[in-house]
């Protein structure tokens, strides 16, 4: 990983990315672009939930990953209680 002047110059507008990868054949680097996740390229609710599934896949059971994402979902119609319940299934599964 290293500086670098487009990228620097950019932020914090932008939070600009590119992949370079060197192997034994050549080179390739990638162009600059907004990573997805940024405020520029914000995740989609679907992609979040995904994202969570996928992360928690293991450590959680499915019910505990359908109410963390309910809870979540009721926080922003502003009721914290569903994602209480679901916190305080931690550790009793």
């Amino acid at each position: 990983m290293y500086q670098d002047p487009v990228a620097d110059a950019a932020f914090p507008a932008r939070t600009l990315a590119r992949l370079h990868v060197k192997t034994t054949t050549g080179a390739y680097m990638s162009a600059w672009t907004d990573p997805l996740g940024d405020p520029i390229r914000p995740l989609q609710q679907d992609d979040i939930a995904s994202k969570f599934r996928r992360v928690t896949d293991g450590v959680l059971d499915q019910e505990t990953q359908f109410l963390f994402l309910q809870g979540i979902n009721r926080l922003g119609q502003g009721d914290a209680q569903p994602l209480l319940a679901a916190l305080s299934t931690l550790g009793h599964q």
